[in-house]
């Protein structure tokens, strides 16, 4: 059975108890769960897999104590950078290319690639340490190539989830079915946009205004506005948006999209709108 490590704490007493999580058998290490859907869990992930990797396949027990150490500091919350080819005796004919990549690398990073594609760019990072230390050994031109090729294909993809992110519109509509705050399955790609977008630039605020038609009793109407809206919330709470970015108003039948007659089913009056703007200033 997998062990889930959440706790910060029982990271850290693993951490210090082994001097870096060195005392840790890596049979043990490939059973901990670095649970979670964020780009720190990811790399934790990442790096626990390369550690392995070094320790079973290559016998390389100094880069393997390396990556598992990096595997617990990311877990911790403690940075962990791509690393730095000066680090590395990386033969100068493959420093200018290498260098590139980590700039290009750092760039989507700081933009907010972790946030946007946590995976993608979880790999991209594992992928270029893979790279530096493959390309520093320099005599496994298959292992080269596929941690170079693994690097670009998912920097290139962070990229393009920045680039969607970034181009995202100001406003949102979620629609429902008819007395149901259910979310229906074809929005999760809708949703996962909102939290992007909402992550990244000044767009770090998300109003959520619940509506309903004017089938019903208004009272019942104006609970179910709120039963969506909250729906909405949870599943960007989910996706790593904090609760305190998010503001929900109920609005009932009281602003429908489509003027209709009292009583009067109306599909696209059954909604929530999603207005993504800048944080209020402090």
């Amino acid at each position: 059975m997998k062990k889930t490590l959440r706790n910060s704490s029982v990271l850290l007493a693993i951490f210090l108890a082994g001097c870096g999580g060195s005392s840790l058998d890596y049979s043990d290490l490939k059973n901990i769960d670095f649970k979670g859907e964020d780009f720190k869990s990811a790399l934790s992930r990442e790096y626990r897999s390369f550690a392995i990797y070094e320790h079973d396949e290559m016998l390389d027990l100094n880069d393997a104590s390396h990556f598992k150490k990096k595997a617990f500091l990311v877990a911790l919350g403690q940075p962990a950078e791509p690393e730095a080819l000066d680090k590395w005796n990386v033969p100068q004919k493959h420093k200018s290319e290498m260098a590139s990549a980590r700039r290009r690398l750092m760039a989507a990073l700081k933009a907010g690639g972790g946030v946007v594609a946590p995976e993608k760019a979880a790999r991209a990072q594992a992928s270029f340490d893979c790279w530096i230390e493959q390309q520093e050994e320099n005599f496994q031109e298959e292992h080269i190539a596929q941690c170079r090729k693994g690097f670009y294909q998912a920097v290139l993809h962070v990229e393009e989830g920045l680039a969607v992110a970034s181009t995202a519109p100001d406003a949102f509509t979620v629609f429902f079915n008819f007395d149901s705050a259910d979310l229906l399955p074809d929005q999760s790609e809708t949703l996962k946009a909102i939290a992007a977008a909402s992550k990244i630039g000044k767009k770090v605020r998300l109003v959520l205004s619940g509506h309903s038609d004017r089938a019903g009793p208004k009272g019942y109407n104006l609970i179910l506005s709120q039963l969506r809206a909250v729906s909405i919330e949870n599943a960007l709470l989910r996706q790593g948006v904090p609760k305190d970015k998010i503001a929900i108003t109920a609005l009932g039948e009281t602003r429908p999209r489509v003027s209709t007659p009292d009583g009067t089913r109306e599909p696209r009056n059954r909604r929530v709108e999603i207005i993504l703007g800048e944080a209020p200033s402090p």
